[in-house]
């Protein structure tokens, strides 16, 4: 009997863990339903706050789509469907196929398909590989979270450092030194871009604190969108300029065989966008001291930089 990587017995498998983990998703959503009713929330309130967490789950489950199609065509669909329901990302399963794959003598990308034991060897490759986030995750985890609050609160700079910090090491893990090196030349010309224009906003937060202590809440909401119009165009030019004039610069400086694809430029022009159009937003929080209330964004943003590399 041939083996298939589609059969139906591995659906069955398959639907049975993942019926059991809905089954737990259930369970615990009628637990903490009926806990906030004990506790008196009203009603508005808690349909508020479970139409929200649906919501929330919208995007990654779009990702958790897309990478099962990405990993069906090796893997079929029983096992990415299992795994990317339950555990896992799409930066994880495929590296940890391909090395399983390799230590069989085998080539992710010629793969048409696979015998009985080249399929349980990568999964069990992919089921003990992370494994070891289940453990460390408790053990490092809180004092991980601790700790970046702690930097959060003496420096909101430290948030940005480590989210590019993480970014980084994701492209060193799952596309190698190679890349991170072609990576961290164009991070050179980006961090010093931040820097030649973000002094530009950062610098009115003087004004801002003292426009806080003396005006009221309408013309301080003028002023903050007329700042944060300026910021729009200084960050619109800041970007533009740079995916169009990064290339040349970083093959005149390193040399054309340093470049990196036109896609990811833009990307990083988008992302040097994203940073700057924050001087505003942050020019107030700095001058009303509003840090209490954004502890939590520096785990946020590590936490979806992490998801889209």
């Amino acid at each position: 009997m041939q083996f298939s990587v589609n059969h139906p017995v591995l659906f069955l498998l398959a639907g049975i863990v993942v019926l059991a983990v809905l089954a737990q998703s259930f369970f615990f959503l009628r637990k903490a339903w009926r806990h906030g009713k004990e506790i008196g929330m009203p009603m508005d309130k808690l349909k508020r706050v479970a139409i929200g967490t649906a919501i929330f789950t919208v995007a990654p489950a779009l990702a958790i789509v897309i990478s099962v199609i990405s990993l069906s065509k090796k893997l079929g669909v029983p096992l990415p469907w299992m795994r990317l329901s339950v555990v896992g990302a799409i930066t994880y399963e495929t590296p940890a196929a391909a090395n399983a794959l390799s230590a069989m003598g085998l080539e992710w990308a010629q793969i048409i398909s696979l015998s009985a034991t080249q399929y349980v060897t990568v999964a069990a490759v992919m089921t003990m590989g992370i494994m070891v986030g289940i453990w460390l995750v408790p053990v490092v985890g809180k004092k991980l979270i601790g700790g970046m609050i702690n930097l959060e609160k003496r420096d909101k700079k430290w948030g940005d450092i480590f989210s590019a910090s993480l970014f980084l090491g994701m492209i060193s893990a799952f596309l190698g030194l190679t890349t991170a090196g072609l990576y961290s030349n164009y991070f050179l010309v980006i961090d010093a871009v931040t820097k030649l224009f973000g002094p530009a906003v950062s610098a009115l937060t003087p004004s801002v604190g003292h426009l806080l202590v003396e005006a009221d809440s309408r013309r301080l909401f003028g002023v903050f969108r007329r700042i944060r119009f300026m910021n729009f165009w200084i960050a619109c030019f800041a970007a533009t300029s740079l995916f169009t004039m990064v290339q040349p610069f970083v093959s005149l400086w390193f040399g054309p065989q340093y470049l990196l694809d036109v896609t990811v430029v833009m990307l990083l022009a988008f992302q040097l966008f994203q940073t700057l159009m924050r001087g505003s937003y942050n020019a107030f929080q700095d001058a009303a001291g509003i840090f209490y209330e954004n502890r939590f964004v520096p785990l946020a943003e590590s936490a979806l930089n992490l998801i889209s590399s």
